[in-house]
């Protein structure tokens, strides 16, 4: 696909790629995934990932809120990331 801009044309096959290329990582599970997987997420390093694992299950992501340092600010940027698989 190309976009035409006056006498110019951009092509917009790099971002089609870029979309499936995101789309094919797999999400994080947070009632399975491991501390170094979840060591992946935005604000979460090895102790809060431990931390989540010691949480399970969960069951909507607000509840990680209970997770020290995890404001609802913070647990909104994991949640729009669209890194973490959807809970039950």
């Amino acid at each position: 696909m190309y976009i035409v801009l006056g006498a110019d044309e951009v092509s917009t096959e790099h971002l089609s790629a870029q979309r499936a290329a995101a789309a094919a990582e797999p999400c994080i599970d947070l009632n399975h995934a491991s501390a170094t997987e979840l060591d992946h997420l935005a604000h979460v390093g090895p102790s809060r990932a431990r931390t989540i694992i010691a949480g399970r299950p969960w069951q909507r992501m607000d509840e990680l809120t209970r997770v020290s340092g995890l404001s609802a600010a913070r647990v909104a940027a994991i949640a729009d990331s669209d890194s973490v698989c959807p809970l039950p």
